[in-house]
């Protein structure tokens, strides 16, 4: 959705008072100027000949239904929702915000969204659960649009849609939880939706399938991300809170979480992996197309000591810090190591380099900051990558003290000067 605003407007005003129903209509053209308030104590109607044109503050009390145009011009404009009972968020047509201010402490849900609602540069979230949850009612946010202020007492009950390639942190969660996911820099622009789910997956999708790296499945929560195509790569963050919705146990004992994806071709749950953000609780990893997620537990990494890795890599030519190492043989303590696979991605989630038996010196298969898999069209196969941030997953195969074979996984990032 790419919403085109109006660059010049004529100033005619229509308002029509409805007592009988505390109402206020506009059926034809009304201008609020730059550094001017207007207030709407009853509930504003937007009929379908009417226009509203904003670049002012406008306060809204009751509810609010547009069915015609509401829009801003150039980069101003606020619509302040005040309500002290549930405000009804209607109409037929998609009402452009430039700003919105969401405050309402009415308990519970404050503002049900029926109609739509784009913003282009800020929504605050002061008080108040905005539920577009089964209503059909669209909350969009724009290229450079940004969630502010969001917290248990003001988020999204239901979906939520971002469009652009830039980061962008969804303002989601329950009627008592504010449970965000954040997406990281996409590769081209895109409508991507997310929501999050108060509710056991396992009840839609079977425990008894999974692979065999995850322990214990988060059974309190998911989020459901669409807009990607099936292969088109990502990075994703998920948060925790052990107090409230996740299970204690998927942290208890020194678990390490992880992403995991309902796999629809599998049919079972696949194991992604991530990098833990403990002071945020906030688990980060690349993964791969729409679909449902949520955390779960992994071995415990202390079984397996925190091997070292070297995570810096230079091209500058003198061999040093030239490739990406792992410490295995210094500090693995599960059991003998049968080979490492590796994958490193960019921020975009792109695939650049795979390794099913990843070396140990430059001469063998390593990576080297090249994009040896193609994955990176500007870029392309062979050629050096840009300096930068990237993340690599490692899977270590061995076999433990009683000969079984089993899997030890890590994701985490690595520097890279090209320069």
């Amino acid at each position: 959705m790419i919403v085109k605003h109006i660059s010049k407007y004529a100033l005619l005003v229509a308002l029509l008072p409805f007592a009988m129903f505390g109402q206020t209509a506009n059926i034809g053209k009304l201008y609020i100027e730059p550094e001017t308030q207007m207030g709407i104590v009853s509930g504003f109607n937007n009929k379908a000949s009417g226009e509203l044109i904003n670049e002012g503050e406008l306060y809204l009390y009751g509810d609010f239904n547009n069915d015609g145009l509401v829009d801003y011009i150039g980069s101003t404009g606020t619509v302040k929702f005040e309500g002290t009972q549930m405000q009804r968020i209607t109409g037929l047509n998609m009402s452009n915000l430039y700003n919105v201010i969401f405050n309402n402490q009415t308990p519970e849900t404050a503002f049900e969204l029926s109609g739509g609602i784009s913003i282009d540069n800020d929504a605050e979230f002061q008080n108040g659960i905005l539920t577009n949850e089964g209503l059909g009612g669209t909350i969009f946010f724009g290229e450079s649009a940004e969630a502010l202020g969001v917290g248990d007492e003001s988020h999204v009950n239901g979906p939520v849609v971002k469009y652009g390639d830039t980061d962008f942190t969804y303002p989601i969660g329950n009627l008592d939880y504010y449970r965000k996911a954040s997406i990281g820099t996409l590769k081209e622009k895109a409508e991507i939706t997310a929501q999050y789910f108060y509710e056991n997956p396992l009840t839609k999708f079977s425990e008894a399938n999974k692979d065999k790296e995850i322990e214990q499945i988060d059974n309190a929560e998911y989020w459901a991300i669409t807009g990607f195509k099936d292969e088109e790569g990502f990075i994703l963050s998920l948060s925790w809170d052990e107090i409230r919705t996740t299970p204690t146990g998927l942290i208890a004992n020194g678990s390490v979480l992880s992403i995991i994806k309902w796999d629809t071709n599998q049919n079972k749950w696949s194991y992604i992996g991530g990098t833990v953000d403990m002071e945020n609780k906030m688990v980060t990893a690349p993964v791969t197309g729409s679909g449902v997620y949520t955390l779960a537990s992994i071995e415990a990494r202390a079984d397996c000591g925190n091997f070292g890795v070297n995570n810096a890599i230079t091209l500058n030519g003198d061999q040093m810090n030239s490739f990406l190492r792992f410490n295995i043989a210094d500090s693995f303590s599960c059991g003998e190591v049968q080979n490492l696979e590796v994958v490193v991605y960019n921020r975009w989630g792109v695939k650049l380099y795979e390794s099913m038996d990843y070396g140990d010196s430059y001469s063998e298969d390593v990576f080297k900051g090249y994009n040896v898999s193609g994955g990176l069209e500007v870029i392309g196969k062979g050629g050096p990558l840009p300096t930068g941030t990237y993340f690599y997953t490692v899977k270590a195969v061995f076999k433990d003290t009683t000969g079984l074979q089993k899997a030890y996984s890590k994701v985490g990032y690595l520097y890279l000067i090209s320069d």
